[in-house]
Formats: C-alpha cells, structure tokens, sequence
C-alpha cells in the first residue's frame, strides 16, 4: 500500500491473489515490458507455507510434491500476461546455489520452463556469485538472454568469493 502511494512499481511481493493477477506491464516509449518474479523459498517459510499463501510467487525443485502445481501456476502467470502482448517478457527467479560459479539444475529446470512459456530475457539472483551469461531459443523462436546470476554489485562475501560482479547491460527496441 505504501509503494503504491508513492507511486512506485513493484513486484516480487503481492498483496493478494487478485494482486497477483494483475499483470505487470511497464511501458517506455512504445514499448511494453512484462516482467514475472519467482524465489525458491524465503527464510523462516517452509515449502508448504509458501505454496499455500498467494503474494509469493514460488518456484520448487522437480522433485518436489508440489512441482506440477507451482509449474502450472507459472504457465498460467505466463499466459495471462502474454494476452496483454508484451513486446518482452523479462523474468526475475531468485534462484541458484549460494557461492557457485556455475548454474544448477533447479536453474536449468526454471530456464527451460521460464523460455519455453515465452521469457525473453532471464535475470536471475541469489548465488552471490557471477554464474554464466547465456543465449539460447526461445518458444517464439526468438533469441533470449540468460543471466543466471551477476554476483553481488555490494557484498561482504568475500571469504566465499563472492566479491566479483559482471554488469550486464541490455538494450531493448522493438523494432529490432
């Protein structure tokens, strides 16, 4: 409530359900940017807390009993936002082991799941680490761009090597 009477957009965190419906589009000059976020998990909240409450949009491990829900209510974010015709769909997972260099497969699993619903562009965090940059297909046909992590702008992780940071810098037009 307060964001919203500053004026400030936000996402990531939703009052309600109907909160959560409600898209998320930017606009800037002519182009419409639809943006999705996702956590693995938040401190102090089990798995089963998450998936039971609605302003959290949550992402599980393949194993997990709750997978086929939470893909599914992925899927469904996914449509109901790309019925406002995004010209990009950028997605914010909060994912990733802490400390490593390199992706894993719950990254894989949500890269895949997150590309073939129509992402366009993946900027993911949480590992404290720089992971790799990555250009792959999407289900669109259309190249998306993958940060799996770009470590931390300001940390104090220096003892897990966690004092690297890659700036990554896109450049969007809708006419290209």
């Amino acid at each position: 409530d307060k964001l919203t009477s500053l004026g400030i957009e936000y996402t990531g965190l939703f009052k309600d359900q109907n909160d959560r419906n409600n898209v998320k589009i930017i606009t800037e000059g002519n182009l419409k940017i639809g943006i999705l976020s996702y956590t693995y998990g938040s401190n102090y909240w089990t798995e089963e807390q998450m998936v039971e409450q609605s302003y959290v949009p949550i992402i599980v491990e393949k194993e997990s009993v709750n997978f086929e829900k939470v893909k599914k209510d992925v899927l469904n974010d996914f449509q109901n936002l790309r019925k406002e015709n995004p010209d990009v769909i950028i997605v914010l997972p909060h994912y990733g082991t802490q400390f490593s260099h390199y992706k894993d497969s719950f990254q894989e699993t949500w890269n895949e799941i997150f590309l073939n619903a129509g992402a366009d562009i993946i900027l993911g965090d949480h590992s404290h680490s720089v992971q790799p940059i990555e250009i792959k297909k999407n289900v669109d046909g259309d190249e998306a761009v993958i940060v799996n992590c770009p470590g931390n702008f300001v940390n104090s992780y220096r003892e897990f090597d966690g004092d690297a940071t890659a700036i990554v810098e896109l450049y969007l037009d809708k006419y290209i």
